[in-house]
């Protein structure tokens, strides 16, 4: 191979490589949910032997936990609680996974290192929360949901008519969930992205944000 040839195949290859690498430059392998360092994916998967084989690979425990969830005078949607149903016992395509899968961190009381492949020397003690003094973290400490956000509700414009059409609000990149008789319902992973980290310098970076929150961008995509 002539010297000029080789310089093109050397420059194809780092092209290549450049391509490939920007196309992971958004996921969050070197985050909080990509703490297992040279392995990211299993901070909550694992390749074999899930905790719910049918839901992810999922390698947290999922706890028994009832939920209350948020509620107010002012409310058009009802919210109800719901319970975790343990190990095992997820069912594929419950819009409510998409809560429960983070709850087996954050919910202030489960052990991060409660799994199949946890260690006490990678991930900390077990029988701790993820953090027992901060409560931006420990979302559902004490069972309570009550003063964060509602999830688990359905998303309807036409009996709140302060929320936006569901075409818009999907429309921009948050996510509405269906499954099992429920359509267009509120989780965690309408606002947050776990593969991500925000998408911005602002305020919605770090928060795992599908989209910037600066003066309340994210809000007001579905709060008229």
């Amino acid at each position: 191979m002539k010297f000029p040839k080789l310089l093109a195949v050397i420059a194809a290859i780092a092209l290549f490589s450049s391509v490939a690498m920007a196309q992971k430059s958004g996921l969050a392998t070197d985050t909080q949910h990509g703490a297992v360092g040279t392995t990211p994916c299993g901070s909550c998967h694992t390749p074999h032997t899930g905790t719910n084989g049918n839901t992810l690979l999922w390698v947290h425990s999922i706890g028994t936990t009832t939920y209350t969830t948020y509620t107010s005078p002012t409310m058009d949607n009802a919210t109800a609680p719901f319970t975790a149903p343990g190990d095992g016992n997820l069912t594929a395509g419950d819009p409510e996974n998409n809560t429960l899968l983070c709850m087996s961190c954050h919910d202030g009381a489960l052990a991060v290192t409660n799994g199949v492949t946890r260690t006490t020397t990678t991930y900390g003690t077990v029988g701790g929360s993820i953090s027992t003094s901060n409560p931006s973290i420990d979302i559902g400490g004490t069972a309570t949901l009550t003063n964060d956000h509602p999830v688990n509700m359905t998303y309807d414009p036409v009996a709140d008519t302060g929320l936006d059409t569901v075409a818009n609000v999907t429309g921009v990149g948050l996510v509405l969930y269906d499954g099992g008789g429920a359509t267009n319902t509120v989780q965690c992973g309408s606002c947050h992205d776990p593969h991500k980290q925000g998408p911005d310098g602002g305020p919605g970076a770090g928060y795992y944000l599908r989209k910037t929150n600066v003066a309340s961008a994210l809000c007001l995509t579905c709060h008229l």
